[in-house]
């Protein structure tokens, strides 16, 4: 299960049965307090099976595509931008989704 932690206490988190979860990116927006994140999931041995959310606070904002892992989160404005890669066993390619 991927979480959000704030002084040891867990404030958001996603799961999906059967898969593991880890995040490996996060903004928060200082004025709004908004926490955006990244719950990515792949199956073991099988990463082309994987799948990648941006969440905003513990409501998910982009639902991507299979294969996505997202590692990176901005935003400016109203506009949310988070990059990526959407990898199976063969290739691998680079991503940057907006909103």
């Amino acid at each position: 299960m991927a979480t959000v932690f704030k002084n040891g206490m867990a404030l958001y988190s996603q799961k999906q049965f059967g898969k593991d979860f880890y995040s490996s990116a996060i903004a928060i927006d200082t004025l709004s307090g908004d926490v955006y994140w990244s719950a990515n999931a792949f199956p073991q041995n099988s990463i082309s099976e994987g799948f990648g959310y941006v969440m905003k606070n513990d409501e998910i904002l982009l639902d991507n595509v299979i294969g996505t892992c997202i590692n990176d989160i901005s935003f400016d404005g109203d506009d949310i931008y988070s990059a990526g890669y959407m990898n199976d066993i063969y290739e691998s390619i680079a991503a940057v989704w907006k909103n």
